[in-house]
């Protein structure tokens, strides 16, 4: 977790056609294990290595990703690094099934999970321009219950390859 923080915003890893670093790590572990703990050594890691005093390094977000644009306009507004800490992360995949924000939020993660050295579009809304943004970088740090995840996940998610771009511990 702490080297993909460090080097997702300028290495990538030699293969065929390049790999970035977009990593996305679920902690499943039973209510009142301390899942919580993991994103807050995270924080603490990243404000002790001064990441957030970087102008445009890593943006680090307290909570999912809201919606497509939302994580555009942070790619767009600061560097092209965003990190992402979620808690009871699948009542937040729950409600993509359903809600058709979180659905296209998570189908642009995995859309920038493989365009980390490419370039990712938005389009555009009526009130709003979207800017094309190349090479993004975007990691997740989520917690939840082995039981929710269980619950929560659904076959068109599954087959769409939504659960295998996720580090499970």
């Amino acid at each position: 977790i702490v080297m993909a923080m460090l080097l997702q915003t300028h290495n990538t890893i030699s293969s065929r056609d390049g790999l970035g670093l977009n990593e996305y790590f679920l902690a499943l572990a039973p209510t009142g294990f301390g899942k919580e703990e993991v994103r807050k050594l995270v924080s603490k890691l990243f404000k002790m290595l001064g990441l957030g005093d970087r102008a445009g390094e890593v943006r680090l977000q307290y909570a999912a990703p809201p919606s497509m644009q939302g994580i555009h306009q942070l790619l767009e507004k600061g560097g092209r690094s965003s990190f992402f800490m979620a808690d009871e992360f699948a009542n937040w995949l729950k409600q993509s099934g359903t809600d058709s924000n979180k659905s296209n939020a998570l189908n642009y993660l995995m859309e920038c999970y493989t365009k980390a050295l490419d370039t990712v579009y938005c389009g555009n809304a009526a009130n709003s321009t979207y800017t094309p943004v190349e090479n993004p970088r975007v990691s997740v740090v989520a917690t939840s219950t082995g039981e929710a995840m269980f619950e929560t996940l659904n076959q068109s998610q599954a087959e769409s390859g939504a659960y295998n771009r996720w580090v499970i511990f």
